[in-house]
């Protein structure tokens, strides 16, 4: 998943997690401002947060 808003971007796994060893993280001017988070529901990670690839995120 790739939500983009103006000069600010996430990439993440299709799960919404985004891994540290990987180039995913929240992105602003191309510097990685968040390199690691993980989604978990009730301590377990859900089945797959978004479906569609290349959807584009409109404010």
């Amino acid at each position: 998943m790739t939500p983009v808003e103006g000069s600010t971007f996430c990439v993440s796994s299709t799960s919404g997690d985004m891994e540290a060893e990987v180039p995913q993280g929240l992105f602003f001017r191309d510097t990685r401002i968040l390199s690691d988070w993980q989604i978990r529901v009730d301590g377990r990670r859900p089945h797959q947060a978004f479906r569609r690839a290349g959807c584009r995120f409109r404010g």
